[in-house]
């Protein structure tokens, strides 16, 4: 799977409260941020969180620790899905913070996810295209390495 499409950051926040402006809701401050931080730049993700975003607000109910929740729940089968599609040798180069290019066979992996949008190159480093695949790729390494513990 290949998410290179991503909005600009005027896209991406217009994504996320366009819609309810049209339905005469007012989005609350530092909700589109937040949402835009762990769903990132990729439509298909924004527009996931904009649909929790904007059931919240017509319901008149927003928690943002809720909307948050049903996002990433959502969220997490895709994020799946984006998983499996990479080798082990890229899982293993993923990174679930920002990394500077240090060169050789990590630098390789990088740019390659950089190419399937799957990490952003910023400068002299990268990051994950979104904090929220970031932060459950960090859960799965976590389980992972504790069931390997579990079995040693």
């Amino acid at each position: 799977m290949c998410i290179r499409d991503r909005l600009d950051g005027a896209a991406a926040r217009a994504l996320l409260t366009v819609p309810a402006e049209r339905a005469g809701l007012t989005v609350p401050a530092g909700a589109v941020e937040a949402l835009l931080a762990q769903a990132g730049p990729q439509p298909f993700f924004l527009q996931l969180a904009g649909y929790y975003l904007l059931a919240a607000l017509a319901a008149g109910a927003f928690d943002p620790a809720a909307v948050m929740r049903r996002f990433q729940t959502a969220a997490a089968p895709h994020w799946q899905e984006l998983w499996d599609s990479l080798s082990p040798l890229a899982q293993s180069h993923y990174p679930t913070a920002r990394v500077s290019d240090t060169g050789g066979m990590a630098a390789r992996q990088l740019r390659l996810l950089a190419n399937r949008g799957l990490v952003v190159a910023d400068g002299s480093g990268f990051r994950p295209f979104s904090d929220g695949f970031a932060a459950w790729v960090g859960r799965l390494r976590a389980a992972s390495e504790a069931a390997a513990a579990l079995n040693a």
